[in-house]
């Protein structure tokens, strides 16, 4: 049994990890794609580095199972609060919408046009 929700645990990991490959090339628009890709990647590696290393240092302290199960479950419900917490691609141009308004009322300098456009349907 112990076997099996190890598995499953790895599985729903990498899965996670892939996740992000698709979050991030779906918000970012086409000239911030490559960037947002990488660091949302770059965080995932992170992750995958520390995550052994405070298990060791758990199992090295005589910490007990539940220490290391509570530790990963909040920073899992963490990682889960943080992506809940990014903002809609609808809210950004709504944003730009708002800024373009305010360009068009008031004598400010630069234009609407200068606001980047996002390629997103």
């Amino acid at each position: 049994m112990l076997f099996i929700v190890i598995a499953i645990a790895g599985v729903g990991t990498l899965g996670t990890q892939v996740l992000i490959y698709g979050f991030t090339s779906n918000y970012y628009t086409t000239n911030a794609r490559a960037a947002g890709v990488a660091w949302g990647s770059g965080s995932g590696r992170l992750g995958g580095i520390f995550g052994p290393l405070i298990g060791g240092w758990l199992l090295a302290a005589n910490l007990g199972g539940a220490t290391a199960f509570y530790i990963f479950g909040a920073v899992a419900l963490f990682g889960a609060l943080v992506t809940i917490l990014v903002p809609r691609q609808r809210t950004v141009e709504q944003a730009r919408a708002k800024a373009e308004e305010i360009l068009e009322t008031q004598d400010i300098p630069g234009s609407a046009t200068d606001i980047p456009v996002t390629d997103r349907v």
